[in-house]
């Protein structure tokens, strides 16, 4: 039993990165001036923009 909900949760889990490589734009700031914003922002602080 614990292995067939183990294979459950893998399928499940599998199923929603494909949904995430597929459905969704992880680089949605491709503009030059995006781009040196967020290099600025890094810069000065020095950590990545968070996006909630």
């Amino acid at each position: 039993m614990v292995k067939f909900v183990g294979q459950v949760a893998q399928a499940y889990q599998d199923v929603l990165y494909n949904i995430e490589q597929h459905c969704y734009d992880n680089d949605v700031f491709q503009s030059t001036p995006e781009r040196k914003l967020i290099a600025q922002v890094k810069a000065v602080y020095g950590d990545d923009l968070e996006f909630l």
